[in-house]
């Protein structure tokens, strides 16, 4: 009986190892069973705390398909693992699948294996500014009547992009994403930048540094921000593209000069002619322009797509002007650098700014935000789980700041006297709400006086 029922262990042991294991039901993981389902692959989802929503998104997808918690069994007997981004390699259900040999794959690495070997693929990585820069690039390959889907970390997922027809792919790729890239390979690529980030993921920033930087071992030509204080290995690049705050190095370089952006010597447009605010954003359209020319887009018509771009929505974004007092939502600073970057840009644009930051600090040092940003600032409204952290920081640099329990009670708090109100968090926003789209939303709902929605 006992070697019976052996046996019936063992069989059905073989039988779950044919099966492909998705691992996160968000958006990536759904992307995953949309591809395996169109393929006719059998498959199971994972995920931490699997609900009802995903489980109803699922049948939509494949009604054979079942979503269940995360478990040990699952994943070592399972034929394959397919990773969701968002969830660590690190995971010692994860670390036990690897060790027992199952192949742990993410969604660039079967979209390198699905992808046209004749269409163009390009990646955009950095801490900030990558979705940014993705749209522009995809605007510009548009108007220079290039067919390129644009998607990845932003917006579409990259398996859902997969097309024939299409002539290319312009893809943000996030670091999470390069952790599982197999032999994901970029035509043209850059690292935006580097900052601290994410510092609750990676076991030191070196980690995650060397995890973004690895974005130039996977491609033949790579663009980089020459203001970038790191060592990258540009080896295996056939061509090199760069672009930075100062003047360009050569006409492969783009930079500003006295207030224009420049391609070498050649003079291609004042800052004052695009539609975007701040330096952070004039390098974000020079990244755009380098890329670009790396494509071999047409110059003019590039210029024409940067002239018309009016940037995204939660980045710098412009809610209401009232009685002299501008509201900015920039709910997309998740980290210490991108909100630096936009209290820099608003650098005399504004006399007295007051920034509402807070949310989870994800580990990051908040002491060095608020050194870099403490002379630019009157008031300080710090907010959310690490409200506190913030406002040690801030206050250890004489910024007034008043700290509160939640977004409601920073915009109440806001003192008079500042005629710019930035919404610019530093930190993520999963204490209190969806993600950076969601707060972004709610705060633009309190500055309109309609109110908001539960945060919840």
């Amino acid at each position: 009986m006992g070697s019976h029922a052996k046996a019936m262990r063992e069989g059905s042991r073989d039988d779950v190892r044919e099966e492909t294991v998705v691992v996160g039901a968000g958006r990536t993981g759904m992307s995953f069973a949309r591809y395996l389902s169109q393929r006719g692959e059998h498959y199971v989802v994972l995920d931490q705390a699997p609900n009802d929503q995903q489980r109803e998104a699922l049948q939509e997808i494949d009604d054979r398909a079942h979503l269940e918690r995360i478990s040990n069994e699952r994943l070592i007997a399972a034929r394959e693992i397919l990773l969701s981004p968002g969830v660590p390699r690190s995971g010692h259900e994860l670390q036990a699948a690897i060790t027992s040999g199952v192949p742990v794959r993410g969604d660039l690495d079967v979209f390198a294996g699905a992808c046209n070997t004749t269409t163009q693929v390009v990646a955009i990585t950095g801490t900030n500014g990558k979705s940014t820069v993705t749209t522009l690039l995809g605007q510009m390959a548009a108007a220079a009547e290039l067919s390129m889907k644009v998607g990845g970390n932003l917006g579409i997922p990259c398996l859902d992009l997969l097309d024939e027809t299409s002539k290319g792919y312009i893809l943000e790729v996030s670091s999470y994403q390069l952790e599982s890239a197999g032999p994901f390979h970029a035509d043209v690529a850059t690292v935006l930048n580097l900052a601290p980030d994410h510092l609750d993921r990676y076991d030191s920033l070196e980690h995650y540094y060397e995890t973004k930087a690895s974005m130039y071992q996977r491609t033949n030509i790579a663009v980089v921000n020459r203001d970038t204080d790191y060592s990258f290995d540009l080896s295996g690049c056939g061509e090199v593209w760069s672009f930075g705050s100062r003047r360009p190095l050569d006409d492969q370089g783009f930079g500003l000069i006295g207030g224009a952006l420049f391609q070498g010597e050649n003079r291609l447009l004042d800052a004052h002619e695009l539609k975007v605010r701040g330096i952070h954003n004039q390098l974000n359209v020079l990244a755009a322009l380098a890329m670009g020319a790396a494509l071999r887009l047409d110059m003019q018509v590039m210029l024409r797509a940067a002239r018309r771009f009016e940037g995204l929505s939660h980045r710098c974004e412009t809610v209401e002007e009232r009685n002299g007092r501008v509201f900015i939502n920039d709910s997309k600073a998740t980290n210490p650098a991108a909100t630096e970057a936009a209290v820099r840009g608003l650098v005399g644009q504004a006399k007295a700014i007051c920034l509402l930051a807070g949310g989870i600090a994800k580990d990051a040092d908040m002491r060095s935000m608020a050194r870099s940003t403490a002379p630019h600032l009157t008031h300080v409204v710090a907010f959310g789980r690490d409200a506190e952290v913030i406002a040690s920081a801030y206050r250890s640099e004489a910024v007034a700041v008043t700290q509160v329990d939640d977004l409601d009670q920073a915009v109440a708090a806001v003192a008079d006297g500042s005629d710019v109100v930035l919404l610019s968090p530093g930190c993520a926003s999963f204490d209190q709400f969806r993600n950076f789209e969601h707060r972004g939303d709610y705060f633009k709902a309190l500055v309109h006086g309609l109110g908001g929605t539960d945060g919840d």
